[in-house]
């Protein structure tokens, strides 16, 4: 026969059982929750954000701001050393900086943050509206390679491939949370134009879920090159791309 009180006590162990099984669901909901969620939209909205000032970019997934170059970013700084002699010997300085405004400025906002970026355009939408910023004498070549799925711009297509639910985010606000980008050599290529190697660094917001940091935030660094050549005075335009980079999933 069961003793009252050895009852009353196993009652009262059950519900003790049951109550931290019920706290450790909603502990892990919670957690869960705040794994998904990853950077939020205050953080992306930051007025120090690369794409503080920049455009609206509609995609299949959604829209964003694209990330822009502010007039005091420290990446406009051209340094002299970084300049070959051979280009000086062609170009006045002017012209070396005229050429590395525009391959920057491409670098900034298209070849980092792309719609293609995610693949959330097409090739053929794309080219339409940014086919201007290749050299005549190269756009088939830029576009046989954009076609083939080469990195004319960053691209990123293992995202929608490989993991199911990891993307950017797309909700209108930036997806660039941070970036650096650094000149580090120019020089003069085989055609007489000018290749402007720069450093970048930069984060951009991701669903989280399949990176060991598991943060919502995708690192990439590495190096990013664009041959430029002029089309007619003070007009540039993309000869050739080479591009070194390293991507982390958040």
């Amino acid at each position: 026969m069961t003793n009252p009180q050895e009852k009353k006590k196993s009652t009262r162990n059950a519900l003790i059982v049951r109550f931290g099984a019920l706290a450790a669901v909603v502990l892990a909901v919670v957690l869960l929750i705040g794994f998904c969620t990853g950077p939020n939209t205050a953080e992306r909205n930051n007025s120090d954000s690369p794409a503080a000032s920049g455009e609206k970019v509609k995609t299949s997934h959604g829209s964003y701001l694209q990330s822009s170059i502010g007039s005091d970013d420290p990446a406009w700084d051209l340094p002299d050393a970084a300049v070959a002699t051979e280009v000086l010997a062609q170009y006045t300085r002017d012209e070396v900086h005229d050429a590395y405004r525009f391959a920057l400025t491409f670098t900034a906002q298209e070849g980092i943050d792309s719609a293609l970026n995610g693949e959330g355009v097409s090739v053929a939408d794309w080219w339409k509206g940014h086919s201007k910023f290749f050299h005549p004498d190269n756009r088939p070549e830029m576009l046989t390679s954009l076609e083939q799925g080469k990195a004319v711009v960053q691209r990123e297509p293992w995202q929608e491939k490989d993991y199911e639910g990891y993307s950017y985010i797309y909700d209108g606000s930036p997806r660039v949370l941070e970036r650096t980008i650094t000149p580090d050599a120019v020089w003069l290529t085989g055609d007489g134009g000018i290749a402007f190697r720069m450093s970048v660094n930069y984060t951009m917001a991701v669903v989280p879920g399949i990176g060991e940091a598991g943060d919502g935030r995708q690192v990439t660094h590495g190096y990013m090159t664009y041959s430029v050549r002029e089309t007619g005075p003070g007009d540039w335009a993309i000869t050739s791309f080479m591009h070194d980079l390293r991507t982390f999933p958040g």
